[in-house]
């Protein structure tokens, strides 16, 4: 977001004010907005990746300290 002088932040905002203005809805719903809401690490598309494979039934796999500490993750 660098390129466009918006912060991550500001950008995480806008996102979670979007799907959450009934104009439109993420696909995976709550969950999606739970993870623009949380802040730090870890980052925004290793919640949304985990999300995804615990809902098709499966354990995430992850070299990343960090995404470990997730439900659902398991640290190689």
């Amino acid at each position: 977001m660098q390129h466009y002088d918006i912060t991550s932040a500001n950008a995480r905002t806008g996102l979670r004010d979007a799907l959450t203005s009934g104009l439109v809805a993420p696909l995976n719903g709550p969950a999606v907005i739970e993870a623009l809401s949380a802040s730090g690490s870890p980052g925004l598309f290793d919640r949304l990746i985990a999300d995804d494979y615990s809902r098709a039934g499966l354990e995430t796999l992850t070299l990343d300290r960090k995404m470990a500490t997730l439900s659902n993750v398991r640290r190689l």
